[in-house]
């Protein structure tokens, strides 16, 4: 019987878990940049990293924007990835994907991390936006 590496692949990335044999395909690591980041369910991604966009520790956690050519920048909060710049479908369904009518009316946004849906709140004319995140450095 011949063993194989399981993969699924999705959106252009490909996440690699171990196989019923309990082994992994080969990881490069040494690189000047990490291309692996573990998902929420323990899956391992490979991105296309090409550069660090900014690295820095806040009272609360460490943030990385990372360059990816294919998803755009991506946040990075301890270790989790976030969200992309290519994840505006995801912003906009958070929003009520258009069900939603935010003109005139006061907006909070609790926890507003990368900015995406004050972004999208603002091109719908609310009357006030108020956006609470723990880190000023997010």
């Amino acid at each position: 019987m011949t063993e194989s590496v399981h993969t699924w692949q999705d959106h252009g990335y490909l996440a690699t878990y171990i196989n019923k044999n309990g082994r992994l395909p080969p990881i490069v690591r040494g690189g000047a940049i990490d291309r692996y980041w573990p998902t929420a369910d323990g899956r391992l991604v490979e991105y296309d990293i090409d550069k660090v966009v900014y690295d820095e520790d806040s009272p609360y956690q460490n943030i990385k924007i990372l360059h990816s050519k294919q998803f755009g920048n991506i946040l990075i909060l301890s270790g989790d990835v976030n969200l992309a710049e290519s994840d505006l479908a995801y912003t906009r369904a958070i929003m009520g994907s258009g069900k939603e009518d935010y003109s005139g009316k006061d907006v909070l946004i609790l926890g507003g991390g990368d900015g995406g849906i004050l972004c999208e709140i603002v091109k719908l004319k609310p009357k006030m936006v108020t956006m609470v995140e723990i880190s000023f450095v997010v």
